[in-house]
């Protein structure tokens, strides 16, 4: 994840979305957030409890034309630099 220095997002707005292999959001329906929490066969979705986002990924229900997952995190109170602290946390099963 790159964030730059002094930017400011909403911690409301967490995203993910899959892009292809020029690194574009080809397909609107790969962006899920709060309002489209889930691709169109399931591979990615996103849950919220509280304060905590979970996006849950199948590779093997991915389409072959994404390329790479993106993940976006946002303050809304502020710069990311004010945050006090953060966690990010992958999990993957076998």
């Amino acid at each position: 994840m790159e964030l730059q220095k002094g930017q400011k997002c909403k911690l409301a707005d967490l995203t993910c979305f899959g892009v292809d292999g020029a690194g574009k959001l080809s397909d609107d329906r790969y962006f899920i957030f709060y309002n489209q929490t889930s691709s169109p066969e399931g591979a990615v979705s996103m849950h919220q409890s509280g304060e905590s986002t979970v996006f849950s990924v199948d590779l093997n229900r991915l389409p072959g034309f994404l390329q790479r997952l993106v993940v976006t995190v946002a303050a809304e109170s502020g710069p990311m630099q004010a945050l006090a602290r953060g966690l990010l946390t992958l999990e993957g099963e076998l």
